[in-house]
């Protein structure tokens, strides 16, 4: 799932990737070239994004913990 390009569904520059195993089998992928997390079924079909390009962040991680999303940028302390 995933083709490339920055329409919805679409993916340019993935950079992590976390499964919620425990409780949706929902599949977060973050986008370096699209700034934002896409969220997947385990069918590959999109649930959901969220968008981050009007606050020019850099994704590189996501951890999906306990149920909670944690998104870490590289270089930066976003406290």
């Amino acid at each position: 799932f995933g083709t490339k390009g920055s329409g919805p569904g679409q993916l340019i520059g993935p950079a992590g990737i976390a499964i919620d195993t425990a409780a949706t089998g929902l599949v977060y992928v973050s986008e370096y070239g699209n700034h934002r997390i896409s969220v997947f079924t385990s069918n590959g079909v999109l649930f959901f994004f969220c968008d981050f390009k009007s606050q020019a962040l850099n994704l590189q991680l996501i951890i999906l913990l306990c149920a909670q999303l944690l998104v870490g940028w590289e270089g930066e302390d976003k406290n």
